[in-house]
């Protein structure tokens, strides 16, 4: 399972609703078309000196409506965050989208009010005032223009951000993005309200609650998989007739049940060669050792590691007794045939 991609969010619905505002074809559901060379320079020092000089004093942190009923969605990673019981989520393949009841819609019936979620690995930024964070968002809506906003917003997940960008779409219509930002463990997360001007006027409030409502618990967690997995392998090759080299390779898989989750493999080198110039022998106990670590969760049959970097990994994975009595952890990346085998210790 992949965590949302926020480009190709925040792209797909500007094309389609607002498509000719951005002077793109729709064919292509990531595109990589970006402003000029010279108009990406410019928007680009504007937005730094922006970022640097136009911040805003810190918003509090706004309540949830008591009198409208909420709901909590939660992700299996552990990604959690409050909205109107009376609105609707749809998950796509790379984002979410939250949906008003009685959404205002065009006469094709595409909606004119939008509230998007989705993150994508940080890429080394720490700071969600860095001038790559404004200039990523304007990059995407070339005809829409910073307007210098920028404000603090503390969500569950630590400090978070808030900007807009103006301009008019294809038909003339006033259109605004108010986009909210916050970081986490590698992670970029967002949400985009994107629509006319007046309808986001009206959905401004709400979209701030669901932001500041932001955070992260529990993964969710296959008990079965608990605990301390194994995989050995050997292999060994005359060097002549006079001696031999082989090695030998312990892979492990250490899983907790707070969803932490460790991975090591060593490789040893053994063998004893004999020659004109005496004896070699190889020590087995010297060898390289590789480490990772991170947090872990399941969806369905897929087990996907988020690491420390921010990086991830999936796999189909299954757990069963094999006639011997041993119990095996199999695991295979999607796409590919050959599984790996782990036995419980």
């Amino acid at each position: 399972m992949n965590l949302p991609s926020f480009v190709s969010t925040l792209l797909l619905f500007f094309i389609v609703t607002f498509g000719t505002s951005c002077g793109q074809s729709g064919d292509d559901p990531h595109p990589t078309e970006t402003p000029a060379a010279e108009n990406r320079e410019t928007s680009t020092a504007n937005d730094r000196s922006a970022a640097e000089t136009d911040t805003a004093p810190e918003l509090p942190l706004p309540e949830l409506p008591g009198r409208e009923p909420q709901k909590k969605y939660r992700h299996p990673a552990g990604f959690e965050f409050q909205y109107p019981a009376s609105w609707q989520i749809t998950a796509e393949e790379d984002f979410l989208v939250l949906t008003p009841p009685h959404v205002a819609k065009d006469r094709s019936g595409s909606p004119l009010e939008m509230i998007l979620i989705g993150g994508e690995e940080a890429e080394g930024i720490s700071r969600l005032d860095n001038p790559e964070v404004i200039s990523f968002f304007v990059s995407q809506f070339p005809k829409l223009k910073y307007q210098k906003d920028l404000r603090k917003l503390p969500t569950l997940l630590g400090d978070g951000v808030t900007f807009s960008l103006h301009g008019r779409s294809g038909n003339r219509e006033e259109t605004r993005a108010f986009i909210h930002a916050a970081l986490y463990r590698g992670w970029g997360i967002y949400l985009a309200l994107i629509g006319t001007s007046e309808l986001t006027a009206r959905r401004r409030a709400t979209a701030r609650r669901i932001f500041t409502s932001f955070g992260w618990g529990k993964g969710q967690l296959d008990e079965k998989l608990t605990g301390i997995w194994r995989k050995s392998s050997s292999s060994s090759s005359s060097v002549t007739t006079s001696g031999y080299i082989g090695s030998s390779t312990t892979s492990i898989w250490r899983f907790t049940s707070d969803g932490r989750a460790a991975w090591s493999s060593s490789t040893r080198l053994m063998g004893h060669v004999e020659g004109a110039g005496g004896q070699v022998t190889l020590d087995p106990a010297a060898g390289e050792g590789r480490r990772s670590q991170g947090r872990w969760f399941v969806d369905g049959t897929e087990l996907t590691i988020i690491w420390e970097d921010g990086g991830f990994t999936t796999w189909e994975y299954s757990v069963f007794r094999h006639t011997d009595n041993q119990i095996v952890l199999k695991l295979l990346v999607p796409g590919e045939k050959k599984p790996d085998y782990y036995y419980r210790q």
